[in-house]
């Protein structure tokens, strides 16, 4: 059989074997806190491509009329990008503790709920997300492949149910809305 039958097979697979193990996973839960990641199984399989991109450079013929230590340090880029992103992967938290929200993986930001003025689902997006927009104009945007991540939304619209009014749409939610849409007309 030839590889190009075997791509989109594989493809197909690694992409239901990922929102298999995202599926599986929960958030911890206890009384003082909520702590959100990414499912773990994503981040060993981001592991597992960066030892595979070590090891291209020794399969046979791979190197062509280089030698294969010389031609190990090409593939560098991707295994080194490929080990960063899975221990990025496996430090990131989003951690919802009382009034305050905690995000990040090697730098750690809190937030106050205090600070937060409005969120946001955008519906045009290819995957999900949670857009929180904060008082100082910026915002924080959280990726759907958390773990339980419409309890996510759910606790940030909870703890925004206990801020003073008013509750309307922001003009930062409002202004990136009207930017989405005008994104969507230029392709077409």
């Amino acid at each position: 059989m030839q590889s190009q039958y075997l791509t989109p097979l594989m493809t197909s697979v690694t992409l239901a074997v990922v929102c298999a193990l995202a599926a599986r996973s929960h958030h911890q839960s206890s009384d003082e806190e909520d702590v959100f990641r990414v499912p773990s199984g994503i981040a060993c399989l981001m592991l597992g491509f960066a030892v595979f991109f070590c090891l291209v450079p020794f399969f046979p013929g791979a190197s062509g009329h280089l030698a294969p230590g010389r031609f190990f340090w090409y593939f560098v880029p991707f295994w080194g990008g490929a080990f960063f992103f899975a221990l990025y992967l496996f430090r990131y938290r989003v951690i919802v503790r009382g009034g305050t929200l905690t995000t990040g993986a090697f730098r750690r930001r809190v937030i106050s709920f205090a600070d937060v003025i409005d969120w946001d689902l955008p519906s045009e997006s290819k995957s999900p997300e949670l857009w929180v927009y904060l008082n100082s104009g910026k915002k924080v945007k959280f990726s759907g492949m958390l773990g339980d991540f419409d309890d996510l939304v759910g606790l940030v619209n909870s703890h925004m149910a206990g801020l003073p009014e008013p509750q309307h749409d922001c003009q930062a939610k409002l202004n990136d809305r009207a930017a989405r849409i005008r994104g969507l007309r230029r392709p077409n």
